[in-house]
C-alpha cells in the first residue's frame, strides 16, 4: 500500500484499531508506533496516539501515557486529558488524577469528555465551585468560542481578574445573552489607552443598538471616531449598527448610520451596503426620482466590489426609473439585466416589465441621458470566480481524498479535503472534490455549498461557462420521467416541479426537515394523507413511505395542483407551499397588489427567498435541460476553468473582460 498509494497511514490506523479490538495489543502498539513515527503529517496521528496511550494505560505505564499524549495535552485535547486523568487515578495518584479531570472540566469545557470528567470529580469529592482565575477564564473562553454566551458569561463572572481581551469577550457574551446593561459595564471597563478600546466601542454600539438605544449607539461610534481617527473598523461599525436598526424596522436610525458611513468613508468597500440601504429607504417611501438615481449609483460605483445587492438594485433601478418617467434609463437597465440575470428572479421580473414597455413601443431604443446608466449596465454583466490556489501540499490531500473515496471512505476523504481547504479555501479543485464526495453520500445541499465557494455567482453564469459536472452539482435533476408523468397528469409545468424540488430538498429523497416534512417535495404526513384521499390514492402514507420518490412526487404534485387551483400563480403557490395556504390568503389581502412589490413585502425572510428561489430554479432547469432531462447541447461547451487556469489576470481581462477573478474570498451572490 505504501508503495502504490498515499493512504498507508489510513491502512495502519484501520489495522491498529482492528488488532486492538481483537486483544492483540502488542501488534497494535507496533502499528500505532509506526504510524506516529513515519507519518507525522497524517490526520490520523491523534487517533494513533490515543490508541497507543490506551494500550500503555492498560499496562500501567503512566509516564509513557503522558509522554505520548504530551502535545495533545498541551492543546487541551479533551480525550487526551481524560485518558491521562484515568491513568493517574488507576495508579492511585489522586492529586494528579483530580488535576487532569479539572483540566478536562475547565480547559476542554465543550468537549465530549467534559461530562465524564465532572462525574469523576464528584466521585472523588473534588470541588469545582472554587476555580482558579485561569480555570474560570479558560472555561469561559471555551464557551465563548462555541458561541454559548450564557455559559461563557457565567464563567467570566467567577474570574477574579480579567484582561482587556477577557473583558471585551465578556461584554460580547453578555450582549449575546441579552444582558445589555451588564455588557455596557464590561465594555466601559476597558481603558481608552488600550488598543482594544477601538473594538470595544464597536461592540458597545452594537449592544446599544440591540437594546434599541440609538442615542447611546451614536455616542459610542462618535467616541470611536474621535479617539481612533484612523480606525479601519469604523466603516464596518456604522454599517453593522445600521443593519441592526434596519432589522428592527427602525428606518430613521438605520438611515442615520448608513448616511454617516457613506459621508465619512466614501471609498470604503463596506459602504456599498450603506448606500444600498439609503437607496432602499427612498424606494420604500416611494421617492422614485431619488431611489432610481441612488440605485443606479449603487450599480455603477459599488456593485463591482460587492455583488450582494446587485440583482435587486438592477431591477429596482429600472422599475423606479420607469415610475419616475425616465423611460430611456429603464429600458437600458431592463435590457442590462438579461446579460446575467435572465435565469434569476429579478431577470424574470425585468422581462415582464420590458415586454409591457415594448408592447407600447416605449423601448424602441436604449438611449439614456444619464451618464451613470452605461456604467450600471456594465456592472450587471460581470461574474466573479475563484482562481486555483491549491499548491503541491493541497494536491497531495486531493489525491489522498480520491483514493479514500474509491474505497467508499467518504468521511475520511472529506476530512482530507477540509484540511486542504484551510490553506486554499476557495480552490475550485478542492471544492469540486468536496462537492463530489457529498454527492456520493447523497448530501446535495452541502455539495452545492462547497462548490459555491469557488463560484459565488454561479446562478448568473451562462450555460457554457461551467462544466456539466459543475452544473449537475448546482442543479441536479433526478426522477425526471416521474416528474414529467405527474406534471402532465396534474397539468403542471415539469420545470416548475423540478424548481420546487430543488428548493425543498435539492433532490435528496431522504431529506427530513425540522418540521417533520419528508422526501423530495418535503411533504408533511397529514398533508400527504389528505392529498392521497383527495386523489383516490389508497397507499398507506407514513413518514417512511414519503421517502419513496414516486409516491412523494405523486402526492407533492397533487398538493401543488391544489395551490394552483386556489391561487393561480407560481409565486403564490410557492409561498403557500413554504409558509402555508392560510398566510397567503392574508398576504394577498394586506400586501401590495403588484407581484414585484408583493414578493418584496413578504414578512418572512425564508419565504421571500423561497419564492424567488423556485422561480430562479425553474428558469435554470429550463435553460440547462431538454425535455428528456438531458443537458442541452450548449451546456458546458466553454467552461471558464480552462481559461482561468491557463491565462494570467491581464490576459483574462483582455480575453474575457466580464469575468472577474477574485483575489479574496467572496460571499455567495444572489
Amino acid at each position: 500500500i505504501k508503495q502504490k498509494t498515499s493512504v498507508a497511514d489510513y491502512a495502519l490506523i484501520v489495522r491498529g484499531d482492528a488488532l486492538l479490538k481483537s486483544g492483540r495489543t502488542a501488534e497494535a502498539q507496533t502499528v500505532f508506533e509506526t504510524l506516529i513515527r513515519d507519518y507525522s503529517e497524517s490526520l490520523k496521528i491523534r487517533e494513533a496516539k490515543l490508541g497507543l496511550a490506551a494500550i500503555r494505560k492498560s499496562s500501567n505505564e503512566t509516564e509513557r501515557v503522558v509522554s505520548v499524549l504530551q502535545d495533545l495535552i498541551d492543546k487541551n485535547d479533551g480525550a487526551a486529558l481524560l485518558i491521562t486523568a484515568q491513568t493517574y487515578e488507576q495508579a492511585n495518584n489522586q492529586p494528579k488524577a483530580i488535576e487532569f479531570y479539572r483540566k478536562v472540566y475547565f480547559y476542554a469545557a465543550v468537549s465530549n469528555e467534559q461530562t465524564e470528567a465532572e462525574n469523576s470529580l464528584k466521585r472523588l469529592g473534588a470541588n469545582v465551585n472554587q476555580p482558579s482565575n485561569a480555570e474560570s477564564i479558560t472555561r469561559a473562553e471555551s464557551f465563548f468560542r462555541a458561541k454559548k454566551y450564557s455559559e461563557a458569561a457565567k464563567n467570566y463572572q467567577t474570574a477574579s481578574q480579567l484582561t482587556s481581551q477577557n473583558r471585551l469577550n465578556y461584554g460580547i457574551a453578555l450582549s449575546g445573552a441579552k444582558r445589555y446593561a451588564e455588557a455596557t459595564t464590561a465594555f466601559n471597563a476597558i481603558p481608552i489607552s488600550d488598543n482594544l478600546k477601538e473594538q470595544a466601542y464597536l461592540e458597545a454600539a452594537k449592544n446599544y443598538a440591540n437594546a434599541r438605544q440609538s442615542s447611546f449607539a451614536r455616542q459610542s461610534l462618535d467616541d470611536l471616531r474621535r479617539n481612533f481617527p484612523k480606525s479601519e473598523i469604523a466603516p464596518k461599525a456604522f454599517i453593522a449598527v445600521g443593519n441592526i436598526f434596519n432589522e428592527q424596522k427602525n428606518k430613521l436610525d438605520a438611515d442615520y448610520f448608513y448616511r454617516t458611513a457613506l459621508a465619512s468613508y466614501p471609498n470604503a468597500v463596506e459602504v456599498g451596503q450603506a448606500q444600498f440601504g439609503i437607496a432602499w429607504n427612498a424606494h420604500e417611501t416611494r421617492d422614485f426620482q431619488t431611489s432610481s438615481q441612488q440605485l443606479i449609483e449603487h450599480l455603477a460605483r459599488y456593485a463591482a466590489k460587492d455583488t450582494t445587492f446587485r440583482g435587486r438594485a438592477g431591477y429596482w433601478a429600472a422599475r423606479d426609473s420607469e415610475r419616475a418617467g425616465k423611460i430611456g434609463d429603464a429600458c437600458a437597465l431592463y435590457n442590462g439585466m438579461f446579460a446575467r440575470y435572465d435565469a434569476n428572479w429579478y431577470g424574470y421580473l425585468a422581462k415582464q416589465r420590458l415586454d409591457a414597455l415594448n408592447a407600447n413601443r416605449q423601448c424602441q431604443s436604449n438611449q439614456t441621458q444619464n451618464p451613470l446608466v452605461s456604467q450600471a449596465v456594465a456592472a450587471l454583466k460581470t461574474v466573479t470566480v475563484a482562481p486555483e490556489t491549491s499548491t503541491e501540499r493541497e494536491q497531495q490531500k486531493i489525491t489522498k481524498a480520491d483514493e479514500l473515496s474509491s474505497v467508499a471512505l467518504f468521511d475520511w476523504a472529506i476530512d482530507e479535503l477540509n484540511e486542504a481547504a484551510k490553506t486554499a479555501a476557495n480552490s475550485p479543485k478542492i471544492n469540486l472534490g468536496v462537492a463530489k464526495l457529498y454527492r456520493r453520500r447523497g448530501d446535495n445541499v452541502n455539495a452545492l455549498l462547497a462548490l459555491a465557494r469557488s463560484y459565488p455567482d454561479y446562478s448568473q453564469m451562462k450555460p457554457e461557462e461551467l462544466s456539466r459536472e459543475e452544473w449537475d452539482i448546482f442543479y441536479p435533476l433526478n426522477y425526471w420521467e416521474t416528474i414529467k408523468l405527474w406534471a402532465k397528469t396534474r397539468t403542471l409545468d415539469p420545470y416548475q416541479v423540478a424548481g420546487l424540488i430543488r428548493q425543498e430538498s435539492v433532490f435528496n429523497p431522504r431529506a427530513k426537515s425540522g418540521a417533520n416534512a419528508f422526501g423530495l417535495m418535503q411533504m408533511l404526513v397529514p398533508t400527504a394523507k389528505a392529498t392521497a384521499r383527495k386523489y383516490g390514492n389508497s397507499s398507506n402514507v407514513t413518514a417512511e413511505s414519503l421517502y419513496n420518490p414516486q409516491l412523494n412526487i405523486e402526492l407533492g404534485t397533487g398538493f401543488m395542483r391544489q395551490q394552483f387551483d386556489n391561487y393561480g400563480r407560481i409565486e403564490y403557490v410557492a409561498a403557500a407551499y413554504n409558509a402555508g395556504p392560510g398566510r397567503v390568503v392574508t398576504w394577498r389581502q394586506t400586501l401590495p397588489l403588484e407581484m414585484d412589490e408583493w414578493a418584496e413585502a413578504i414578512p418572512f425572510k425564508e419565504t421571500k427567498g423561497y419564492v424567488q428561489g423556485v422561480v430562479r430554479n425553474t428558469a435554470q432547469y429550463r435553460r440547462l435541460y431538454d425535455e428528456n432531462g438531458n443537458f442541452k447541447s450548449n451546456v458546458g461547451t466553454k467552461p471558464l476553468r480552462g481559461f482561468i487556469d491557463t491565462l494570467n489576470r491581464d490576459e483574462m481581462a483582455k480575453t474575457l473582460p466580464e469575468i472577474i477573478v477574485q483575489e479574496e474570498k467572496n460571499d455567495i451572490g444572489e
